[in-house]
């Protein structure tokens, strides 16, 4: 006999993740006021996500059934629908459950295997009763899938974080589009002694070098102004610059206005060079592009 139905709220659509755990304690809360006043506890039944959607809710008012092909999901019948009541599972992308409605709503799928199709892993998504929602977590995917990520996430899943390990930045899900996460950009260039750490970085001379952009689904070739010569490149692509002193020399002088000797010569100092005077072969800083 089906038990009196409390109004138990179906999760608006727009629900956020942050927004979904208040709601989800007040879901279970009327459920297991449902159970109490239908005067029997039911029973607790175990099969497959198909046994269950061939039960009847009204002949198992106060029944809990855990889908044991779903990673032990458990769902109560009210006498008017199955709820979802808790419980959470995982797998590669594809293997989130695509037959969901809105008693279903609170489902939580932890994406946690990459395979050929769907290349990402590492986040965790809740159902609010019509689509998927981003909780938690960062993907963890090439520079390439976020092309194919793009194709298949909706706007319900904005804010959804992807660290991509191709060139190490960060994008954040808009809804419809990707975008750097959080300040993260590239194309620009720095100064330093060696190769800065985080991320992926090129040496400025003069090639064309390929960089990510910021909807991430291609790549952009930026050419570079040639900061250095070739041998100071060479020690650059193997991690920094050495800085190589040449020994000093006396300076010299020529003929002309500049300086009286005792002889009373009239002489002048040549202009400094690595000959005249000792100075550095190479800079020690370089000028480094963001990829």
């Amino acid at each position: 006999m089906p038990v009196a139905n409390l109004s138990v709220s179906i999760i608006p659509p727009n629900t956020t993740g942050e927004m979904l755990i208040p709601v989800l304690n007040d879901r279970i809360r009327k459920l297991q006021l449902m159970i109490g006043q239908s005067g029997s506890h039911g029973s607790v039944l175990y099969g497959s996500h198909a046994k269950r959607l061939g039960l009847k809710p009204a002949q198992n008012a106060g029944t809990i059934f855990y889908e044991v092909d779903r990673g032990y999901l458990s769902y109560l019948s009210d006498g008017n629908n199955w709820h979802f009541a808790g419980g959470s599972y995982s797998g590669s992308f594809g293997q989130r459950p695509s037959n969901l409605g809105p008693f279903d709503a609170g489902l939580e799928f932890f994406v946690s295997v990459p395979v050929s199709t769907y290349p990402w892993a590492g986040f965790s998504e809740m159902w609010n009763g019509s689509g998927w929602v981003y909780v938690s977590g960062e993907a963890q995917a090439s520079y390439a899938a976020l092309t194919s990520m793009a194709v298949v996430l909706t706007a319900s899943e904005i804010g959804l974080i992807v660290a991509e390990s191709t060139y190490l930045h960060r994008y954040q899900w808009q809804g419809s589009a990707w975008a750097y996460a959080n300040g993260d950009t590239s194309q620009y260039t720095v100064e330093a002694d060696q190769m800065p750490s985080g991320g992926i970085w090129y040496p400025c001379d003069g090639g064309s070098k390929t960089c990510s952009i910021a909807t991430g689904t291609s790549t952009r070739s930026v050419s570079t102004q040639n900061w250095n010569n070739g041998a100071t490149v060479a020690a650059a692509m193997s991690g920094g610059f050495a800085q190589t002193i040449n020994a000093a020399t006396p300076m010299t002088f020529s003929s002309g206005t500049g300086s009286t000797l005792a002889s009373g010569s009239n002489l002048k100092p040549n202009a400094p060079s690595v000959a005249n005077g000792g100075l550095a072969q190479y800079y020690t800083v370089s000028k480094w592009l963001r990829a």
